[in-house]
């Protein structure tokens, strides 16, 4: 079984291809998150192309799988030029991913011609879609890939159980590789907040979901990630997935890498300590003063509260592809 890794806005050197075969995902809200910038800011859009150029430097050959911005509302908020301000009760399961593509669109289509040109000059530069739920999501995640170009293979990920039971009709619309999520879709299985004990990546109801799943997509390519721990191997491989893309810290449980031989292995752990508890601070902020204009029932049955910014109306005053 194939180990790619996981980048999520670390600074990788040339020793990375010595212990994994390609880079399964790279998450592209972290390298917004890491300089403080939304997409609509010129400064993100240079700083993803330069990392994106220097992370293809590194892997000329091999897949890198660049996975498009999939932070919730109350990361998103935390940026400069965010499209919009979000304030919502539950934003890992709220307006994230393909959700929020195909509500500002304008962001989205800025992030993928971005990459759709860099793509046009390195084969091995691939797309995909995260937090697809619905149908609707993929096809317009699919029509603007075609709209700028993007001529290269396109994933989806399975993170949700609509997801796993819609995947069938994925391959249907030309995606042709996947990507399970095990960090939402275990949650979502066992209804379970992350780290509550619950989201156990060996919950029977799961495993046996994947592999149906896997049945279900006989021919495609079906790889998962996650917060993986090396007992899960085992599972992964009587499952029949063909690879597993492992997070960057985490190679030294999977590979032959030492911590030593990863620059910035530290990275992740330090960035959510510095950075949990501003965004918790502000995330309570805006929950209280919604709490404080609305009726006792705060945002509960009314759904979010959803500020747009000058950018964005500006942005879609000027049409948007088909």
């Amino acid at each position: 079984m194939d180990i790619h890794v996981g980048l999520s806005a670390e600074r990788i050197d040339s020793r990375l291809p010595e212990f994994v075969t390609g880079v399964g995902m790279l998450r592209s809200e972290y390298l917004c998150r890491r300089i403080g910038y939304h997409l609509p800011a010129p400064r993100c859009q240079e700083h993803i192309v330069d990392y994106l150029e220097h992370v293809l430097g590194i892997f000329p050959e091999q897949p890198v799988w660049y996975r498009t911005f999939d932070a919730p509302s109350n990361e998103v908020n935390m940026l400069v030029n965010h499209d919009a301000h979000i304030i919502e009760e539950t934003p890992l399961v709220g307006i994230r991913g393909m959700r929020r593509a195909v509500m500002f669109k304008k962001t989205f289509e800025l992030e993928i011609e971005l990459v759709s040109e860099l793509a046009a000059k390195h084969s091995n530069l691939h797309l995909m879609f995260p937090f697809v739920n619905e149908l609707n999501e993929l096809e317009y995640g699919m029509q603007t890939a075609s709209h700028f170009g993007f001529r290269n293979r396109i994933a989806a990920m399975i993170e949700t159980p609509s997801a796993v039971q819609l995947a069938g009709r994925f391959v249907e619309m030309g995606v042709s590789d996947f990507l399970v999520g095990m960090n939402d879709l275990a949650g979502l299985f066992a209804a379970s907040g992350r780290g509550l004990g619950f989201d156990r990546h060996d919950n029977p109801a799961l495993i046996s979901a994947l592999r149906e799943l896997r049945e279900r997509l006989e021919g495609a390519t079906l790889s998962v990630g996650g917060y993986l721990q090396p007992p899960f191997l085992n599972s992964a491989k009587s499952i029949g997935f063909d690879s597993l893309v492992v997070h960057y810290a985490s190679l030294p449980d999977f590979t032959s890498a030492d911590a030593s031989e990863l620059p910035e292995s530290d990275f992740m752990a330090n960035f959510k300590k510095t950075d949990n508890e501003k965004r918790l601070l502000k995330w309570a902020g805006d929950l209280l003063r919604v709490a404080r204009t609305q009726d006792e029932s705060g945002l509960q049955g009314s759904g979010p509260r959803i500020e747009r910014s000058t950018w964005l109306d500006a942005a879609e005053s000027t049409t948007c592809p088909e």
